[in-house]
């Protein structure tokens, strides 16, 4: 109980130095660890760590200004075997009093002994884009029964000592069958996805720091919409000093906050128009439930006539869905790459394409759609934008030729950075044929590719 006092003590003092609390929370972790322990080792360590995780929730939520436990504080924990190496720990926490206002957080890591982590210096939290929430964009490897569960990135990152994170932003969380899902997501917007970021990695240097990986700053992966809000994130971060900062190297995965081809922003302002003019309407929400449905019918019986594309196979219908062009922002920008004259994929198994398009969350705020439009067409004014010249972390691009490829290139040259760095990945002069927009994580050569690579950046910062 002193312990936790403590921890309200220094999380509620605005005199306690900055540079202290972390030495602070080290030593009530330390002494939390060292707390006498009964006979039952596996069941002390469980509750010890859900304890733990409860202190951090709380913690959080008093440094952003919610209230506990009415507005904000965990509402579970879990742990699971992911390989012989690496478990994945899996938390709820709330963040509003409404329905679904809540977030997931997923930690992957090595363990010495069941909630024992092992101790790492280097850590990341991935941030997904749109339709897909951390299981469907990083993770759809594991319990895929497709490729081995090692096949993914957070399990690859966990297996080389670093201790990956990733979020479900609070859209991922509103279920199939959600009555009103309009009322539920009426007012949810950018700066919701912003804070709910930043509770996330509040809340992820904080367990690292009770689990003994100190409370250094970490890395953050954006891909698609989640590099769009890595982007404005940091924004925001820059206005902080220094020592209160969560992020120190940020990867963008194939997206751009800027463009410079005037057609891609042209097709911007036109959805920006489109956008709004749903909303005036009452529509609140884009629906993705035929991207899940299409792949659930394909994962049942692939070679069955398709009810969603006539004359296609449920298998066929998520080769055309995933690999068929969609000019806008990039001439040929693709999901996954595939030959579409024989419906084939050509980088990612076909079966692995299935499950990603099941694990799809059935909606999203159009609101954030439209914040996305603007800052892409650029012809109004945004909040999240403003500080885009003074982000200075270092940078890592990593783009698909056949996605945003080296359209995204532009927006790294307007930050105040001094270290960029950009890997961007094509196998196929044909664009419309190239390595896609997903394949980034799910194709059979991604680990050497791109993990790696990342890897290799990690490490050098």
């Amino acid at each position: 109980m002193k312990s936790k006092l403590l921890l309200f003590q220094i999380a509620t003092n605005a005199s306690v130095h900055p540079g202290r609390i972390g030495k602070c929370l080290l030593a009530v972790a330390a002494g939390l660890l060292l707390m006498p322990a009964p006979s039952s080792a596996a069941s002390d360590r469980a509750a010890q760590a859900e304890h733990l995780a409860e202190i951090a929730a709380e913690l959080t939520c008093r440094w952003a200004g919610l209230s506990v436990p009415e507005e904000c504080g965990l509402e579970s924990m879990q742990r699971e075997e992911i390989t012989d190496r690496v478990v994945e720990y899996f938390y709820v926490l709330r963040v509003g009093t409404e329905d679904y206002e809540e977030i997931a957080l997923h930690r992957l890591i090595e363990e010495y002994a069941p909630y024992r982590p092992r101790h790492r210096s280097d850590a990341i939290m991935l941030v997904h884009g749109d339709i897909w929430p951390f299981d469907g964009a990083f993770n759809t490897a594991v319990g895929s029964g497709v490729v081995p569960d090692d096949q993914a990135l957070p399990v690859f990152l966990a297996s080389n000592d670093v201790d990956a994170w990733g979020i479900d932003l609070r859209w991922t969380r509103v279920p199939l069958g959600v009555p009103d899902p309009n009322a539920v997501m009426k007012n949810w917007d950018w700066q919701d996805d912003i804070d709910d970021l930043g509770l996330g990695l509040q809340f992820m240097r904080l367990i690292r720091t009770f689990t003994g990986s100190g409370n250094g700053q970490v890395a953050l992966l954006g891909w698609s919409r989640g590099g769009m809000l890595g982007y404005a994130y940091l924004g925001e971060e820059s206005l902080r000093p220094y020592g209160r900062r969560h992020v120190n190297a940020f990867v963008p995965v194939d997206i751009f906050l800027k463009t410079d081809d005037e057609s891609a922003r042209e097709y911007a302002c036109s959805l920006v128009v489109g956008a709004r003019n749903l909303i005036e309407q009452g529509n609140y929400v884009i629906d993705y439930t035929i991207l899940q449905l299409a792949g659930d019918l394909a994962i049942a019986d692939p070679d069955a006539m398709s009810p969603l594309i006539p004359g296609l196979t449920n298998g066929q219908t998520i080769v055309l869905d995933a690999g068929i062009p969609r000019p806008g922002y990039t001439p040929w920008f693709h999901y996954i790459g595939a030959d579409l004259a024989v419906l084939e994929m050509r980088y990612t198994e076909e079966e692995l394409a299935y499950v990603h398009y099941s694990r799809g969350a059935p909606f999203q705020p159009m609101q954030i759609a439209l914040d996305g439009s603007i800052l892409f067409c650029d012809e109004e004014d945004s909040p999240y934008d403003d500080h885009l010249g003074d982000i200075d972390v270092p940078i890592l691009y990593l783009g698909a030729g056949g996605g945003f490829g080296e359209y995204g290139l532009f927006t790294t040259t307007l930050l105040a950075s001094s270290d960029v760095e950009s890997l961007v990945i094509s196998l196929n002069a044909e664009y419309a044929d190239d390595f896609g927009h997903t394949d980034l994580f799910l194709a059979s050569e991604a680990e050497d590719l791109v993990w790696h690579p990342l890897l290799d950046w990690i490490r050098r910062h």
